[in-house]
């Protein structure tokens, strides 16, 4: 039963990061021409960062309580109502509570992540988080044509109206062929601030610093996404629907690692070795990208994109599987909550300032981004000692 829920799963995640990749990549350089700003560019993905940061703590808090299919539900009838909205977003005011409504919607991630963790052995976690990372590829294969073509020919609401379809069939999906996966069910109030979660699970040993490490990580990541977009139009020429090509490249190399290359490499390296090289990767590789000379872009750029996506493939499951072993059993709900709503903030925090470096120079984010995970490096190699030593402390507890 399990193994064809965790396909409807995929379909489910696949469906509504689709929609995040047809609209991502064209709000930056749609922003811009209404604001002219660089600041304002990253405001859409920060208030849906934010509204992912308060809102999934808060989902996982209620998967453990209800069950991880009606908060996956509920969730995914929000997102249908954001596309709506987000058909109708002709100011920027619009725009802006469209995407707040996307980011509460989207926030079903822990649960999902949760669900997973319930149907997998801990061997398998590293593997079968890999899974969103496909299907987070997967968005980005076929979201940026899509929404070029839905953008050159039918306009930008034709965009909403599209979204809102796909949200309405992953809804028909998860409703009629996804079961409930949660066995014993978390007793303990859930609050709207769940500032009680927060304390809870940075008092568990380890976990604090692993979460730090994800934030940023992902921080990282996101503070030079949105300047890549800008940088590629405005310093090496490329139109908005070439643009989408290269999004669609990055989807598909993300597809390849996580979707197979990851258990492969899980089973050579294990997951301690993945986090903290593939964050030394990632620092390697992002420093380049502004770099290439324009007339190399192919292959060189491709190149350095591709050891992103290698590099991005070896830390995010990584990190999520040793979270879930971590988490006890029937708190994964509020732990990946947790993890997932310290990641929002990071994916908040890291466009803008990313955009923010870019007004000085569009070489200093990657820049920056270098020294950022070459300080998180060092993080995981100080996280890895103590979690060597604390599961050397629970083996001789076990003996005893």
């Amino acid at each position: 039963m399990f193994k064809s829920a965790k396909f409807i799963l995929f379909l489910t995640i696949f469906i509504d990061l689709l929609g995040f990749g047809i609209v991502i990549p064209i709000l930056p350089n749609y922003v811009k021409t209404m604001t002219s700003s660089n600041f304002m560019v990253g405001m859409p993905v920060f208030l849906f960062a934010m509204a992912q940061f308060f809102c999934t703590p808060v989902w996982g808090a209620f998967s453990d309580k209800y069950g991880r299919r009606p908060i996956i539900l509920f969730s995914l009838a929000i997102s249908t109502v954001s596309y709506i909205v987000f058909s109708f977003s002709t100011t920027l005011t619009i725009l802006l509570f469209a995407r707040i409504l996307s980011g509460i919607g989207s926030g079903n991630i822990s649960a999902a992540q949760a669900y997973i963790s319930d149907i997998t052995e801990p061997k398998d976690r590293a593997k079968s988080m890999g899974m969103i990372g496909a299907a987070f590829g997967l968005g980005f294969i076929f979201g940026p044509p899509i929404g070029g073509f839905l953008m050159e020919d039918f306009g930008f609401a034709s965009i909403g109206i599209f979204c809102a379809a796909l949200c309405v069939l992953n809804l028909a999906l998860a409703f009629f062929l996804l079961p409930e996966s949660l066995k014993v069910k978390r007793e303990s109030k859930v609050s709207l601030l769940p500032i009680k979660d927060y304390q809870h699970v940075f008092s568990m040993k380890l976990l604090p610093l692993i979460i730090l490490i994800g934030f940023i990580y992902i921080a990282g990541f996101f503070l030079f996404q949105i300047p890549s977009t800008m940088m590629w139009k405005e310093h090496f020429g490329y139109s908005d629907k070439e643009i989408g090509f290269i999004f669609t490249f990055i989807g598909i190399s993300t597809a390849i690692v996580q979707g197979g290359l990851i258990g492969i490499f899980n089973k050579w390296f294990g997951e301690r070795k993945l986090l903290l090289w593939g964050n030394i990767l990632l620092g390697l590789s992002v420093v380049g990208i502004p770099f290439v000379p324009k007339d190399l872009f192919i292959p060189l750029e491709l190149i350095l994109l591709f050891s992103l996506a290698v590099a991005n493939g070896f830390v995010g499951p990584s990190a999520l599987s040793i979270v879930s072993q971590i988490a006890p059993k029937n708190e994964q709900g509020v732990v990946m909550g947790i993890y997932q709503s310290v990641g929002s903030l990071a994916r908040a925090f890291g466009p803008l300032l990313g955009a923010s470096l870019y007004g000085l120079d569009y070489r200093v984010p990657y820049i920056t981004a270098l020294v950022i995970y070459g300080l998180n490096s060092l993080l995981v190699a100080a996280f890895l000692k103590k979690l060597l030593l604390h599961r050397a402390d629970n083996n001789r507890d076990d003996s005893n």
